[in-house]
């Protein structure tokens, strides 16, 4: 996960929060339990090679500390979601790739398949499985659908959660990576344990 730096992060969970008060919110970026954040790489690994996938991201993930983010403007989404979209600059796309490839050679070294995945192993494409088996994910191409979670409303509130948001966030807005992050984030995405940071 990209953390990012000021003022970005802090309008996000201001926002975030905002939203929470008027509306049931299933994704609250609050930065205390769920902070601000880019997902760079969202797969399944044995925890007997978190050390190994440790010691590899740390290798590559440090010279982009400090780099540039390009957060453009808000957007609706399925299901009642709303985000920040993310410029791919050329820097941030290599971190995604950097990040993907490493995770590959853990994942081709020991391949965990997440529980959800199995669940829908029948409905996914060969290409699919193909990429979930060498990634651990089959989103691992898509480094175009970067961005920041705001919050996840009913779709009837969709549009007034858009309004609140929009009067915290000051976009386009331009800030640094201020944290690298590995998380444990669980099975549903239902926690965010710190297994690594570096920071800039």
């Amino acid at each position: 996960a990209l953390i990012p730096g000021p003022p970005l992060y802090d309008q996000l969970a201001s926002a975030s929060v905002a939203i929470t008060k008027n509306f049931q919110n299933r994704n609250i970026i609050d930065n205390k339990r769920y902070p601000a954040h880019i997902s760079l790489h969202l797969g399944g690994i044995s925890r007997s090679e978190v050390a190994a996938l440790t010691n590899s991201l740390a290798e590559h993930v440090r010279a982009y500390l400090g780099g540039p983010v390009h957060a453009t403007r808000l957007y609706t989404g399925f299901r009642g979601f709303i985000g920040v979209g993310v410029d791919v600059s050329t820097s941030l796309n290599a971190l995604v790739k950097e990040v993907r490839n490493t995770c590959n050679l853990v994942q081709e070294h020991t391949p965990v398949v997440r529980p959800h995945l199995l669940g829908r192993w029948s409905r996914l494409s060969a290409d699919q499985r193909m990429q979930v088996l060498k990634f651990g994910t089959y989103k691992a191409n898509n480094a175009n659908d970067l961005h920041l979670s705001v919050a996840e409303v009913d779709e009837e509130d969709q549009d007034e959660a858009l309004a609140i948001a929009d009067k915290y966030l000051t976009l386009p807005q331009d800030v640094k990576i201020h944290k690298i992050e590995l998380i444990d984030v669980g099975h549903h995405n239902e926690s965010w344990t710190v297994l690594a940071s570096w920071s800039s």
